[in-house]
């Protein structure tokens, strides 16, 4: 009989005092007391972008071609009671976010400004997956994180009206990490073969040669390498720089030229300004004293650690932080490809990293009578929301069960409804999506159920 060696207590009771001695010395480093400024700098571009968002989307009329217009909406799991009000309550809500917005950037009743932004901008966001874009889903999460800190300790109306609680190192720490978890997430995910082989990067800027200033330039791959990979190695090695003092400014320079040439060849709206706002969030906490003639005088000397952070807070670091780690990663519990199937693609950063194309239509069979009706989704969806169902297997199921509904309501109680799709993924050949045999009313979505009704990619898109 083999014997097992069991750590005596007295170790076992040495490990646990250590660990909590470890904990101890950690809850009072974040509980240090830190100048204000950087926080309230990150408030007011936040604040600042967000009304320049709203007035964008009121000029272009985004809110009518979005939310008005449009006859269905494909809902998130759990949230399909929601609906856009009718006009002009809709536009007033829309209102009610750039006020928030505003009110957040002076630091005027912060945090009811941030809970009725949060609501507002949530309930926009929620109402159609097929308008998520990586920055509004990156808004919400700063928007959650702002109301969490007091970013008004500064340069707020609140602040000249009566005094804040003090801004810990707790603080700063659960912002700086969730820049710092989209930062090097969005580099890892770039570490796939077709990133590396130059897609969809290539495809993307080799329509872009007619452009004047950058045409002559996508012609040559050795260029569209440097920047594929210069992409990485920005996000990779770059992103925990900007923790050290001595290279921060430097890989700062670099994000700051990598997103401006993002935001000049792509259109992803207010992502790179945001962006470059929360990397400003890594130098030292009185770094915008140094552009004004103010002295800090925020953190009295000798009284820097006498302010503990809640557990409560505490414990919500952590857990957000796991949270905000795991998530991007959930695709690696489909027995699926992610390029292919997009199970676990929304909130994982994973940008610019797929080109789709499809073309596809429905077929609904009355399964009394035998007739069959073909639909062209764009005679109830919008451009835009065709585009992204038709690549997007629980959008196509969602509007599959749409068209029986409609079906439903004309009398007709036994139908079926089949897509008819064909999927290309980054400028591979095009092939069947969707099992166009299989009915899709029966169909359920669900965070781990299987899709079997999907056809697998043949050997031009391989699983890996």
């Amino acid at each position: 009989m083999i014997a097992t060696h069991h750590p005596e207590p007295e170790n076992r009771v040495f490990v646990l005092q250590s660990m909590h001695a470890q904990w101890a010395a950690l809850h009072r480093k974040l509980s240090t007391e830190i100048s204000p400024y950087s926080l309230a700098v990150f408030r007011i571009v936040f604040g600042a972008l967000m009304v320049y968002d709203v007035i964008r989307y009121i000029v272009k009329d985004w809110i009518t071609s979005k939310y008005v217009e449009p006859i269905f909406f494909f809902t998130y799991d759990g949230f399909a009671f929601l609906a856009p009000l009718p006009e002009p309550w809709i536009h007033i809500v829309w209102g009610c976010v750039g006020i928030s917005a505003i009110l957040i950037m002076i630091g005027a009743v912060y945090r009811f400004a941030l809970a009725m932004f949060i609501l507002t901008y949530g309930y926009f966001f929620l109402l159609d997956k097929a308008q998520y874009m990586n920055h509004h889903y990156m808004v919400l999460l700063f928007a959650i994180l702002l109301i969490c800190v007091p970013a008004h300790a500064a340069w707020s109306v609140d602040a000249k009206r009566k005094t804040i609680g003090p801004v810990l190192l707790g603080h700063k720490t659960l912002m700086v990490l969730q820049i710092e978890i989209i930062l090097i997430t969005a580099g890892l995910v770039k570490l796939s073969s077709d990133w590396m082989h130059l897609e969809p990067l290539r495809s993307w800027l080799l329509r872009r040669q007619d452009e004047v200033f950058y045409g002559a330039l996508f012609q040559h791959d050795w260029i569209i390498a440097f920047g594929a990979y210069s992409a990485i190695a920005l996000h990779l090695i770059g992103a925990p720089l900007l923790l050290w003092k001595r290279t921060r400014i430097w890989v700062f320079f670099a994000y700051v030229m990598f997103h401006f040439s993002n935001a000049q060849l792509f259109k992803i709206g207010i992502f790179p300004f945001l962006t470059i706002g929360a990397t400003t969030l890594l130098f030292a906490s009185d770094w915008p004293l140094k552009f004004v003639r103010q002295r800090d005088t925020s953190v009295a000397p000798g009284h820097a650690k006498s302010h503990i952070l809640s557990r409560a807070f505490m414990a919500f670091l952590i857990i957000w932080t796991s949270l905000q780690i795991l998530i991007p990663w959930r695709h690696t519990l489909y027995n699926n490809e992610v390029r292919w199937t997009d199970q676990g693609h929304r909130y994982s950063w994973r940008m610019k990293l797929l080109d789709r194309d499809t073309t596809g239509y429905f077929s609904v069979q009355n399964n009394t009578t035998e007739e069959r009706w073909d639909i062209n989704p764009r005679s109830y969806l919008s451009r835009r929301q065709n585009r992204k169902m038709l690549a997007r297997p629980d959008m196509i199921v969602q509007f599959a069960q749409y068209i029986e509904s409609e079906y439903l309501k004309f009398g007709y109680t036994n139908v079926s409804v089949y897509a008819h799709i064909q999927k290309s993924v980054n400028g591979r050949p095009y092939e069947d999506f969707v099992n166009s045999q299989r009915d899709l009313t029966d169909i359920r979505v669900g965070l781990f159920m299987p899709m079997d009704w999907l056809n697998n990619p043949g050997p031009t898109l391989p699983l890996r």
